[in-house]
């Protein structure tokens, strides 16, 4: 501007309530890597969850990359498939981690299964349900209307009442294993939806490397249900050889807590359809 000022004057601010576009260019040809780092500390609430995206159009090509937080520590920006693989797969991990719902589905999943053999059958089915629609939604084969994200949203935290419930529910004869794989495939489906919400936001469809990152965030995902799956099961073993009274009261006890805060979350995301 011409009296010098790059931002104009806007009063108290807080993070979440804008968005800051920021261009630079510098014209010193291709590069394949860099670092990109900040030292700015409004000291704002909230600052830690500043979302970052970074898009590069070095060599006519725009990659996508991720960064939560200030970006104090320097964020690496390279071109090669297996930085960009190696971003998502951690992209991947954090977000099952950080998101309660996926998490209380598997602790479910997990309490439920009888044997080693049913809690496979059970996690190889949520597996391959969300691995199909986390691809489909991703590519955009999936409806597009405003109804459909709050639908599958609401959808997700009712499979986690359905899980608790069967989680304690006493098993009946028969395919049990054959009937938990295609229970947990048709709700892996409604999870891979939501899955592909979220990596909507930080990858493009027509981003180079595509295929290695969308690859490597299912991978991720895996890893992170995985790490779940071996700190829950142990002390699910180790509770059933407890007399049956610990074992029954413990897993209700999680049944009834996931219920509950299924429940609100129910009520919550039922408020879009009012």
């Amino acid at each position: 501007m011409a009296d010098g000022t790059v931002f104009p004057e806007m009063g108290e601010t807080y993070v979440g309530d804008v968005m800051i576009d920021l261009h630079l260019h510098y014209a010193i040809g291709a590069i394949n890597t860099y670092n990109l780092s900040y030292t700015t500390n409004p000291g704002l609430p909230g600052q830690e969850d500043t979302a970052n995206l970074i898009l590069d159009y070095n060599n006519n090509e725009v990659r996508t990359y991720r960064a939560t937080g200030l970006m104090h520590d320097q964020v690496k920006v390279s071109g090669s498939a297996t930085a960009a693989a190696s971003t998502f797969f951690f992209e991947g991990i954090r977000h099952i981690l950080e998101g309660p719902d996926h998490v209380l589905f598997v602790l479910c999943m997990i309490i439920g299964a009888l044997n080693l053999r049913s809690l496979l059958a059970r996690v190889t089915g949520f597996t391959l349900g969300h691995t199909v629609t986390l691809i489909l939604g991703f590519f955009g084969f999936a409806p597009s209307g405003a109804w459909f994200i709050p639908t599958v949203e609401l959808a997700i935290a009712v499979s986690i009442i359905y899980a608790a419930v069967m989680a304690v529910r006493p098993p009946q004869r028969g395919h049990r294993d054959l009937k938990a794989f295609a229970i947990t495939s048709g709700i892996g489906l409604l999870h891979g939806f939501g899955f592909s919400f979220m990596l909507h936001q930080i990858l493009r469809v027509d981003a180079p490397n595509v295929w290695h990152s969308l690859l490597a965030f299912n991978v991720g995902v895996e890893a992170g249900q995985v790490m779940i799956v071996l700190l829950v099961w142990p002390l699910v073993l180790f509770l059933r050889k407890q007399p049956g009274r610990i074992w029954t009261g413990s897993r209700a006890a999680v049944a009834v807590c996931a219920s509950l805060i299924a429940m609100v979350w129910v009520v919550e995301r039922a408020e879009f359809f009012l």
